[in-house]
């Protein structure tokens, strides 16, 4: 049902973003993005309302957004958590499953360092030589010429910067299937980050 709200929350934002902000917004995908990066706090700061109305939607737009994300990402963080080998009380015949039951913060650690390399994989190959900007095109092109474009430190920069909601903006992305990816991953990563803490906390 979270999930589900969140879903309808960000179609409402795309749509209702498209029509008020018509000259920041093309689309509503790039406006589904920025949707995304308000809710979950991150804040790039590549896309922002200029108008009244824009502004006065987003103020209202985002206290209800961040609530439901909040919602989305305890389900999802559950739903993972469940499928996850981080219960010591189970009996796992598998010795490496046993291993991680044993030690469940530190097999989250693990998947949470490896979504943080994923990241930073695809991002490395995402930006053009010399700019800040993702676009998608040249991720395909430096897969094709397996030529790295950005450095791997300044990928896996981007991709801790999206997951930990810091957002500075110093980097961001650009077209349709870049920003698209960032939504999903963003997503992702910070549930993955939840599930980390909230280990920790325990």
């Amino acid at each position: 049902m979270a999930a589900l709200a969140a879903v309808i929350w960000l179609w409402i934002g795309g749509i209702s973003f498209v029509t008020l902000e018509p000259d920041i917004f093309d689309t509503v995908s790039d406006a589904i993005y920025f949707c995304v990066v308000t809710i979950a706090t991150i804040g790039y700061g590549d896309f922002h309302p200029t108008t009244s109305a824009g502004r006065t939607w987003a103020f209202f737009y985002a206290h209800i957004g961040i609530i439901i994300f909040s919602f989305m990402s305890t389900f999802l963080a559950q739903e993972i958590a469940a499928f996850l080998p981080v219960n010591s009380h189970k009996q796992y015949k598998n010795c490496c499953y046993r291993c991680a039951a044993k030690s469940p913060t530190l097999t989250l650690l693990t998947f949470y360092l490896t979504v943080l390399l994923i990241g930073a994989t695809i991002f490395q190959f995402s930006s053009p030589p010399g700019t800040t900007h993702y676009t998608w095109k040249s991720l395909i092109d430096a897969f094709e010429n397996d030529t790295s474009i950005w450095g791997f430190s300044e990928a896996f920069y981007f991709s801790w910067v999206t997951i930990t909601t810091i957002g500075y903006g110093d980097v961001t992305v650009q077209g349709q299937w870049g920003r698209f990816f960032v939504t999903i991953y963003s997503v992702l990563g910070i549930v993955m980050l939840s599930l980390v803490i909230g280990q920790i906390s325990h």
